[in-house]
């Protein structure tokens, strides 16, 4: 790792102009956090935790929590896809852990973790949620180095409640193993209003 981060540092689309080689470029964002790629590098970002690469999948989703959520990058060899989430909730044990399944739903803005093993290999993967669950399963996740490159992906949760903790990832059939950190949590329930008459009736009674 090369720097230390400042507030709010990690967003806008020149972050990708910034610490990529020729080539890379902001690809999709949400929240202003920018997904860079190809995976083209000039050496690594303040978020990169191997310090070798610019944009792999950790990259990005450390620097959303970090732009986002004020929470501080976590460094080391031992931090991968399959481990952010879990890394993440020890280190803030106050932010809940999901398993994906329908009574449990990734919401805008948590991040995820994919693997290990699957589709994502020993290392796995992670992603930035970036849309609801729709009523057959399927939202959006933002992320880096998914099939050498950047960008947005359909995943798929069982919502008959079979694959509770597992999701399909865009064209494989296998289910993998997945978490989030519940940084924004379900939404509320639709607010509900009563209105009350109150009718005084001489004597001094009140009915309502």
């Amino acid at each position: 790792v090369t720097a230390s981060v400042t507030p709010g540092e990690g967003t806008g689309p020149g972050w990708c102009t910034e610490y990529g080689a020729s080539g890379v470029r902001a690809l999709y964002s949400y929240d202003n956090v920018w997904a860079c790629g190809p995976d083209q590098t000039k050496g690594p970002t303040p978020f990169d935790s191997n310090g070798t690469a610019s944009f792999q999948c950790v990259e990005l989703s450390e620097r959303f929590l970090w732009a986002i959520d004020g929470l501080a990058p976590i460094f080391g060899s031992n931090v991968d896809g399959a481990d952010l989430v879990s890394l993440y909730h020890s280190a803030h044990p106050s932010i809940g852990v999901g398993a994906p399944g329908p009574s449990s739903l990734p919401q805008p803005g948590d991040v995820m973790s994919f693997g290990p093993g699957g589709d994502v290999g020993s290392a796995g993967h992670t992603a930035v949620v970036v849309s609801p669950v729709n009523a057959a399963g399927n939202f959006t996740i933002m992320s880096e180095n998914w099939a050498d490159t950047a960008g947005e992906e359909t995943v798929h949760i069982d919502m008959t409640g079979a694959h509770n903790g597992h999701v399909q990832l865009p064209g494989s059939s296998f289910w993998n193993a997945a978490s989030f950190l519940e940084l924004k949590g379900a939404p509320p329930p639709p607010q509900t209003s009563q209105l009350v008459f109150d009718d005084y009736t001489p004597g001094g009674s009140v009915y309502s």
